[in-house]
């Protein structure tokens, strides 16, 4: 069950070129995307549009397709090129599997020990806002850790007590804004390490998922250095992300996600949210 009546991510705008269609299977449903005599987006039958470097297709009916629910993601297009990247990865799951895994980043602190965790998430609670009948927040606050190595590495002072905030965006369906970084205790954000990524997440087929991430930062602006850091969080979602969903696709092995009565933690307030609005919405359509 899908969804139809909001938009997905389809790709990358610069994907798409004036005589390079654009061929991607999205719901189900083989798309054809091209380019008019004005660069404007066409899909045939259906509502596709342009925006902030992202392709974007209406699933439902065209004569309802609502320009306004774009999310604004225009942020990414001011990234200076040595401080931003992005990738595609076609993921064997569920696409809801992968926005739980976002909307809970506490398995940051086991599936990436070492890196991009080291214990702070889990020790802070969550704190979920709910933003409209579409989209919510949760967001982790920390004062006092230290930063996980890969921003302790970025601060002006390494090892020392920090301030530190994650904070997840989720849009219907599978679009999510994720802003995590660090500071010295006692600093403004703006002193410390800022990061931002866009994980985006449309479903090919009930099975596969195609995966769109873009990340920008405001420090370690080098070619050299966003290479390191593009490779860097490449393999975290790449070896350690994409694996684990897999294997939680194949395991739960066709059943549907509330019938095989999962244990709930407190950790997975903002995805169960996210799950139930989402199929409101569906009930609703």
């Amino acid at each position: 069950m899908y969804l139809k009546n909001t938009w997905y991510v389809a790709g990358f705008a610069d994907e798409l070129g004036a005589e390079r269609p654009l061929a991607r299977t999205l719901l189900d449903q083989p798309i054809l995307f091209s380019r008019g005599p004005g660069d404007e987006v066409a899909a045939q039958a259906h509502a596709a549009a342009e925006r902030h470097g992202l392709l974007w297709w209406w699933g439902g009916d065209a004569a309802l397709a609502d320009p306004t629910l774009i999310p604004d993601y225009s942020l990414f297009q001011q990234a200076h090129p040595h401080g931003s990247f992005r990738g595609y990865l076609p993921t064997q799951c569920h696409y809801e599997l992968l926005v739980d895994n976002i909307l809970d980043l506490t398995h940051a602190d086991y599936l990436h020990a070492g890196s991009l965790g080291n214990g702070s998430l889990t020790r802070a609670k969550a704190r979920v806002t709910d933003l409209s009948d579409r989209s919510l927040r949760v967001a982790w606050l920390s004062s006092g850790e230290p930063a996980p190595p890969a921003f302790d590495a970025h601060l002006r002072r390494h090892g020392e007590p920090t301030e530190q905030w994650t904070e997840v965006t989720w849009t219907a369906p599978g679009n999510l804004l994720l802003r995590v970084g660090a500071t010295l205790q006692g600093e403004s954000r703006s002193q410390g390490v800022d990061a931002w990524t866009l994980h985006l997440a449309t479903p090919e087929t009930e099975s596969i998922t195609h995966y769109w991430f873009w990340s920008m930062r405001g420090f370690a602006m080098s070619p050299e250095v966003n290479a390191q850091i593009q490779a860097f969080v490449t393999y975290a979602f790449a070896q350690q992300d994409k694996p684990m969903l897999e294997a939680q696709y194949r395991n739960m092995n066709g059943g549907e996600f509330w019938s095989m009565k999962p244990l709930l933690l407190a950790s997975d307030a903002a995805a169960v949210l996210a799950r139930r609005k989402l199929m409101s919405l569906i009930n609703a359509e």
